[in-house]
């Protein structure tokens, strides 16, 4: 079954690469499928993934990691956590990013 990673990734409308956010918005599709078991397309409202409306984020254990996966999955690039985002986010507290 797709994920539906290649739609909705937060490309732009005229089809424009969103860059690396893109890159993040894939990144949190594969961490959501693996917090969930389920895929990103069972977890939107309408079945489908669209550019401008979020999916449902389940309820989880670890509410750091519901945020992130928020963060990772915002509709809008532009709001979308982003490297350095990512590595003050408080799930990752405690990660030595210098020795990773």
């Amino acid at each position: 079954m797709d994920s539906g990673a290649g739609s909705g990734s937060g490309d732009s409308a005229d089809g424009d690469h969103a860059g690396r956010a893109a890159d993040w918005w894939s990144a949190g599709v594969l961490a959501m499928e693996l917090a969930t078991g389920r895929y990103l397309t069972d977890l939107h409202p309408s079945g489908r993934l669209r550019a401008h409306t979020p999916p449902e984020i389940p309820d989880l254990e670890d509410p750091d990691l519901a945020s992130l996966l928020s963060g990772l999955l915002h509709p809008s690039p532009g709001s979308r956590i982003g490297d350095d985002g990512v590595r003050a986010h408080p799930f990752f507290k405690g990660v030595d990013w210098g020795a990773v």
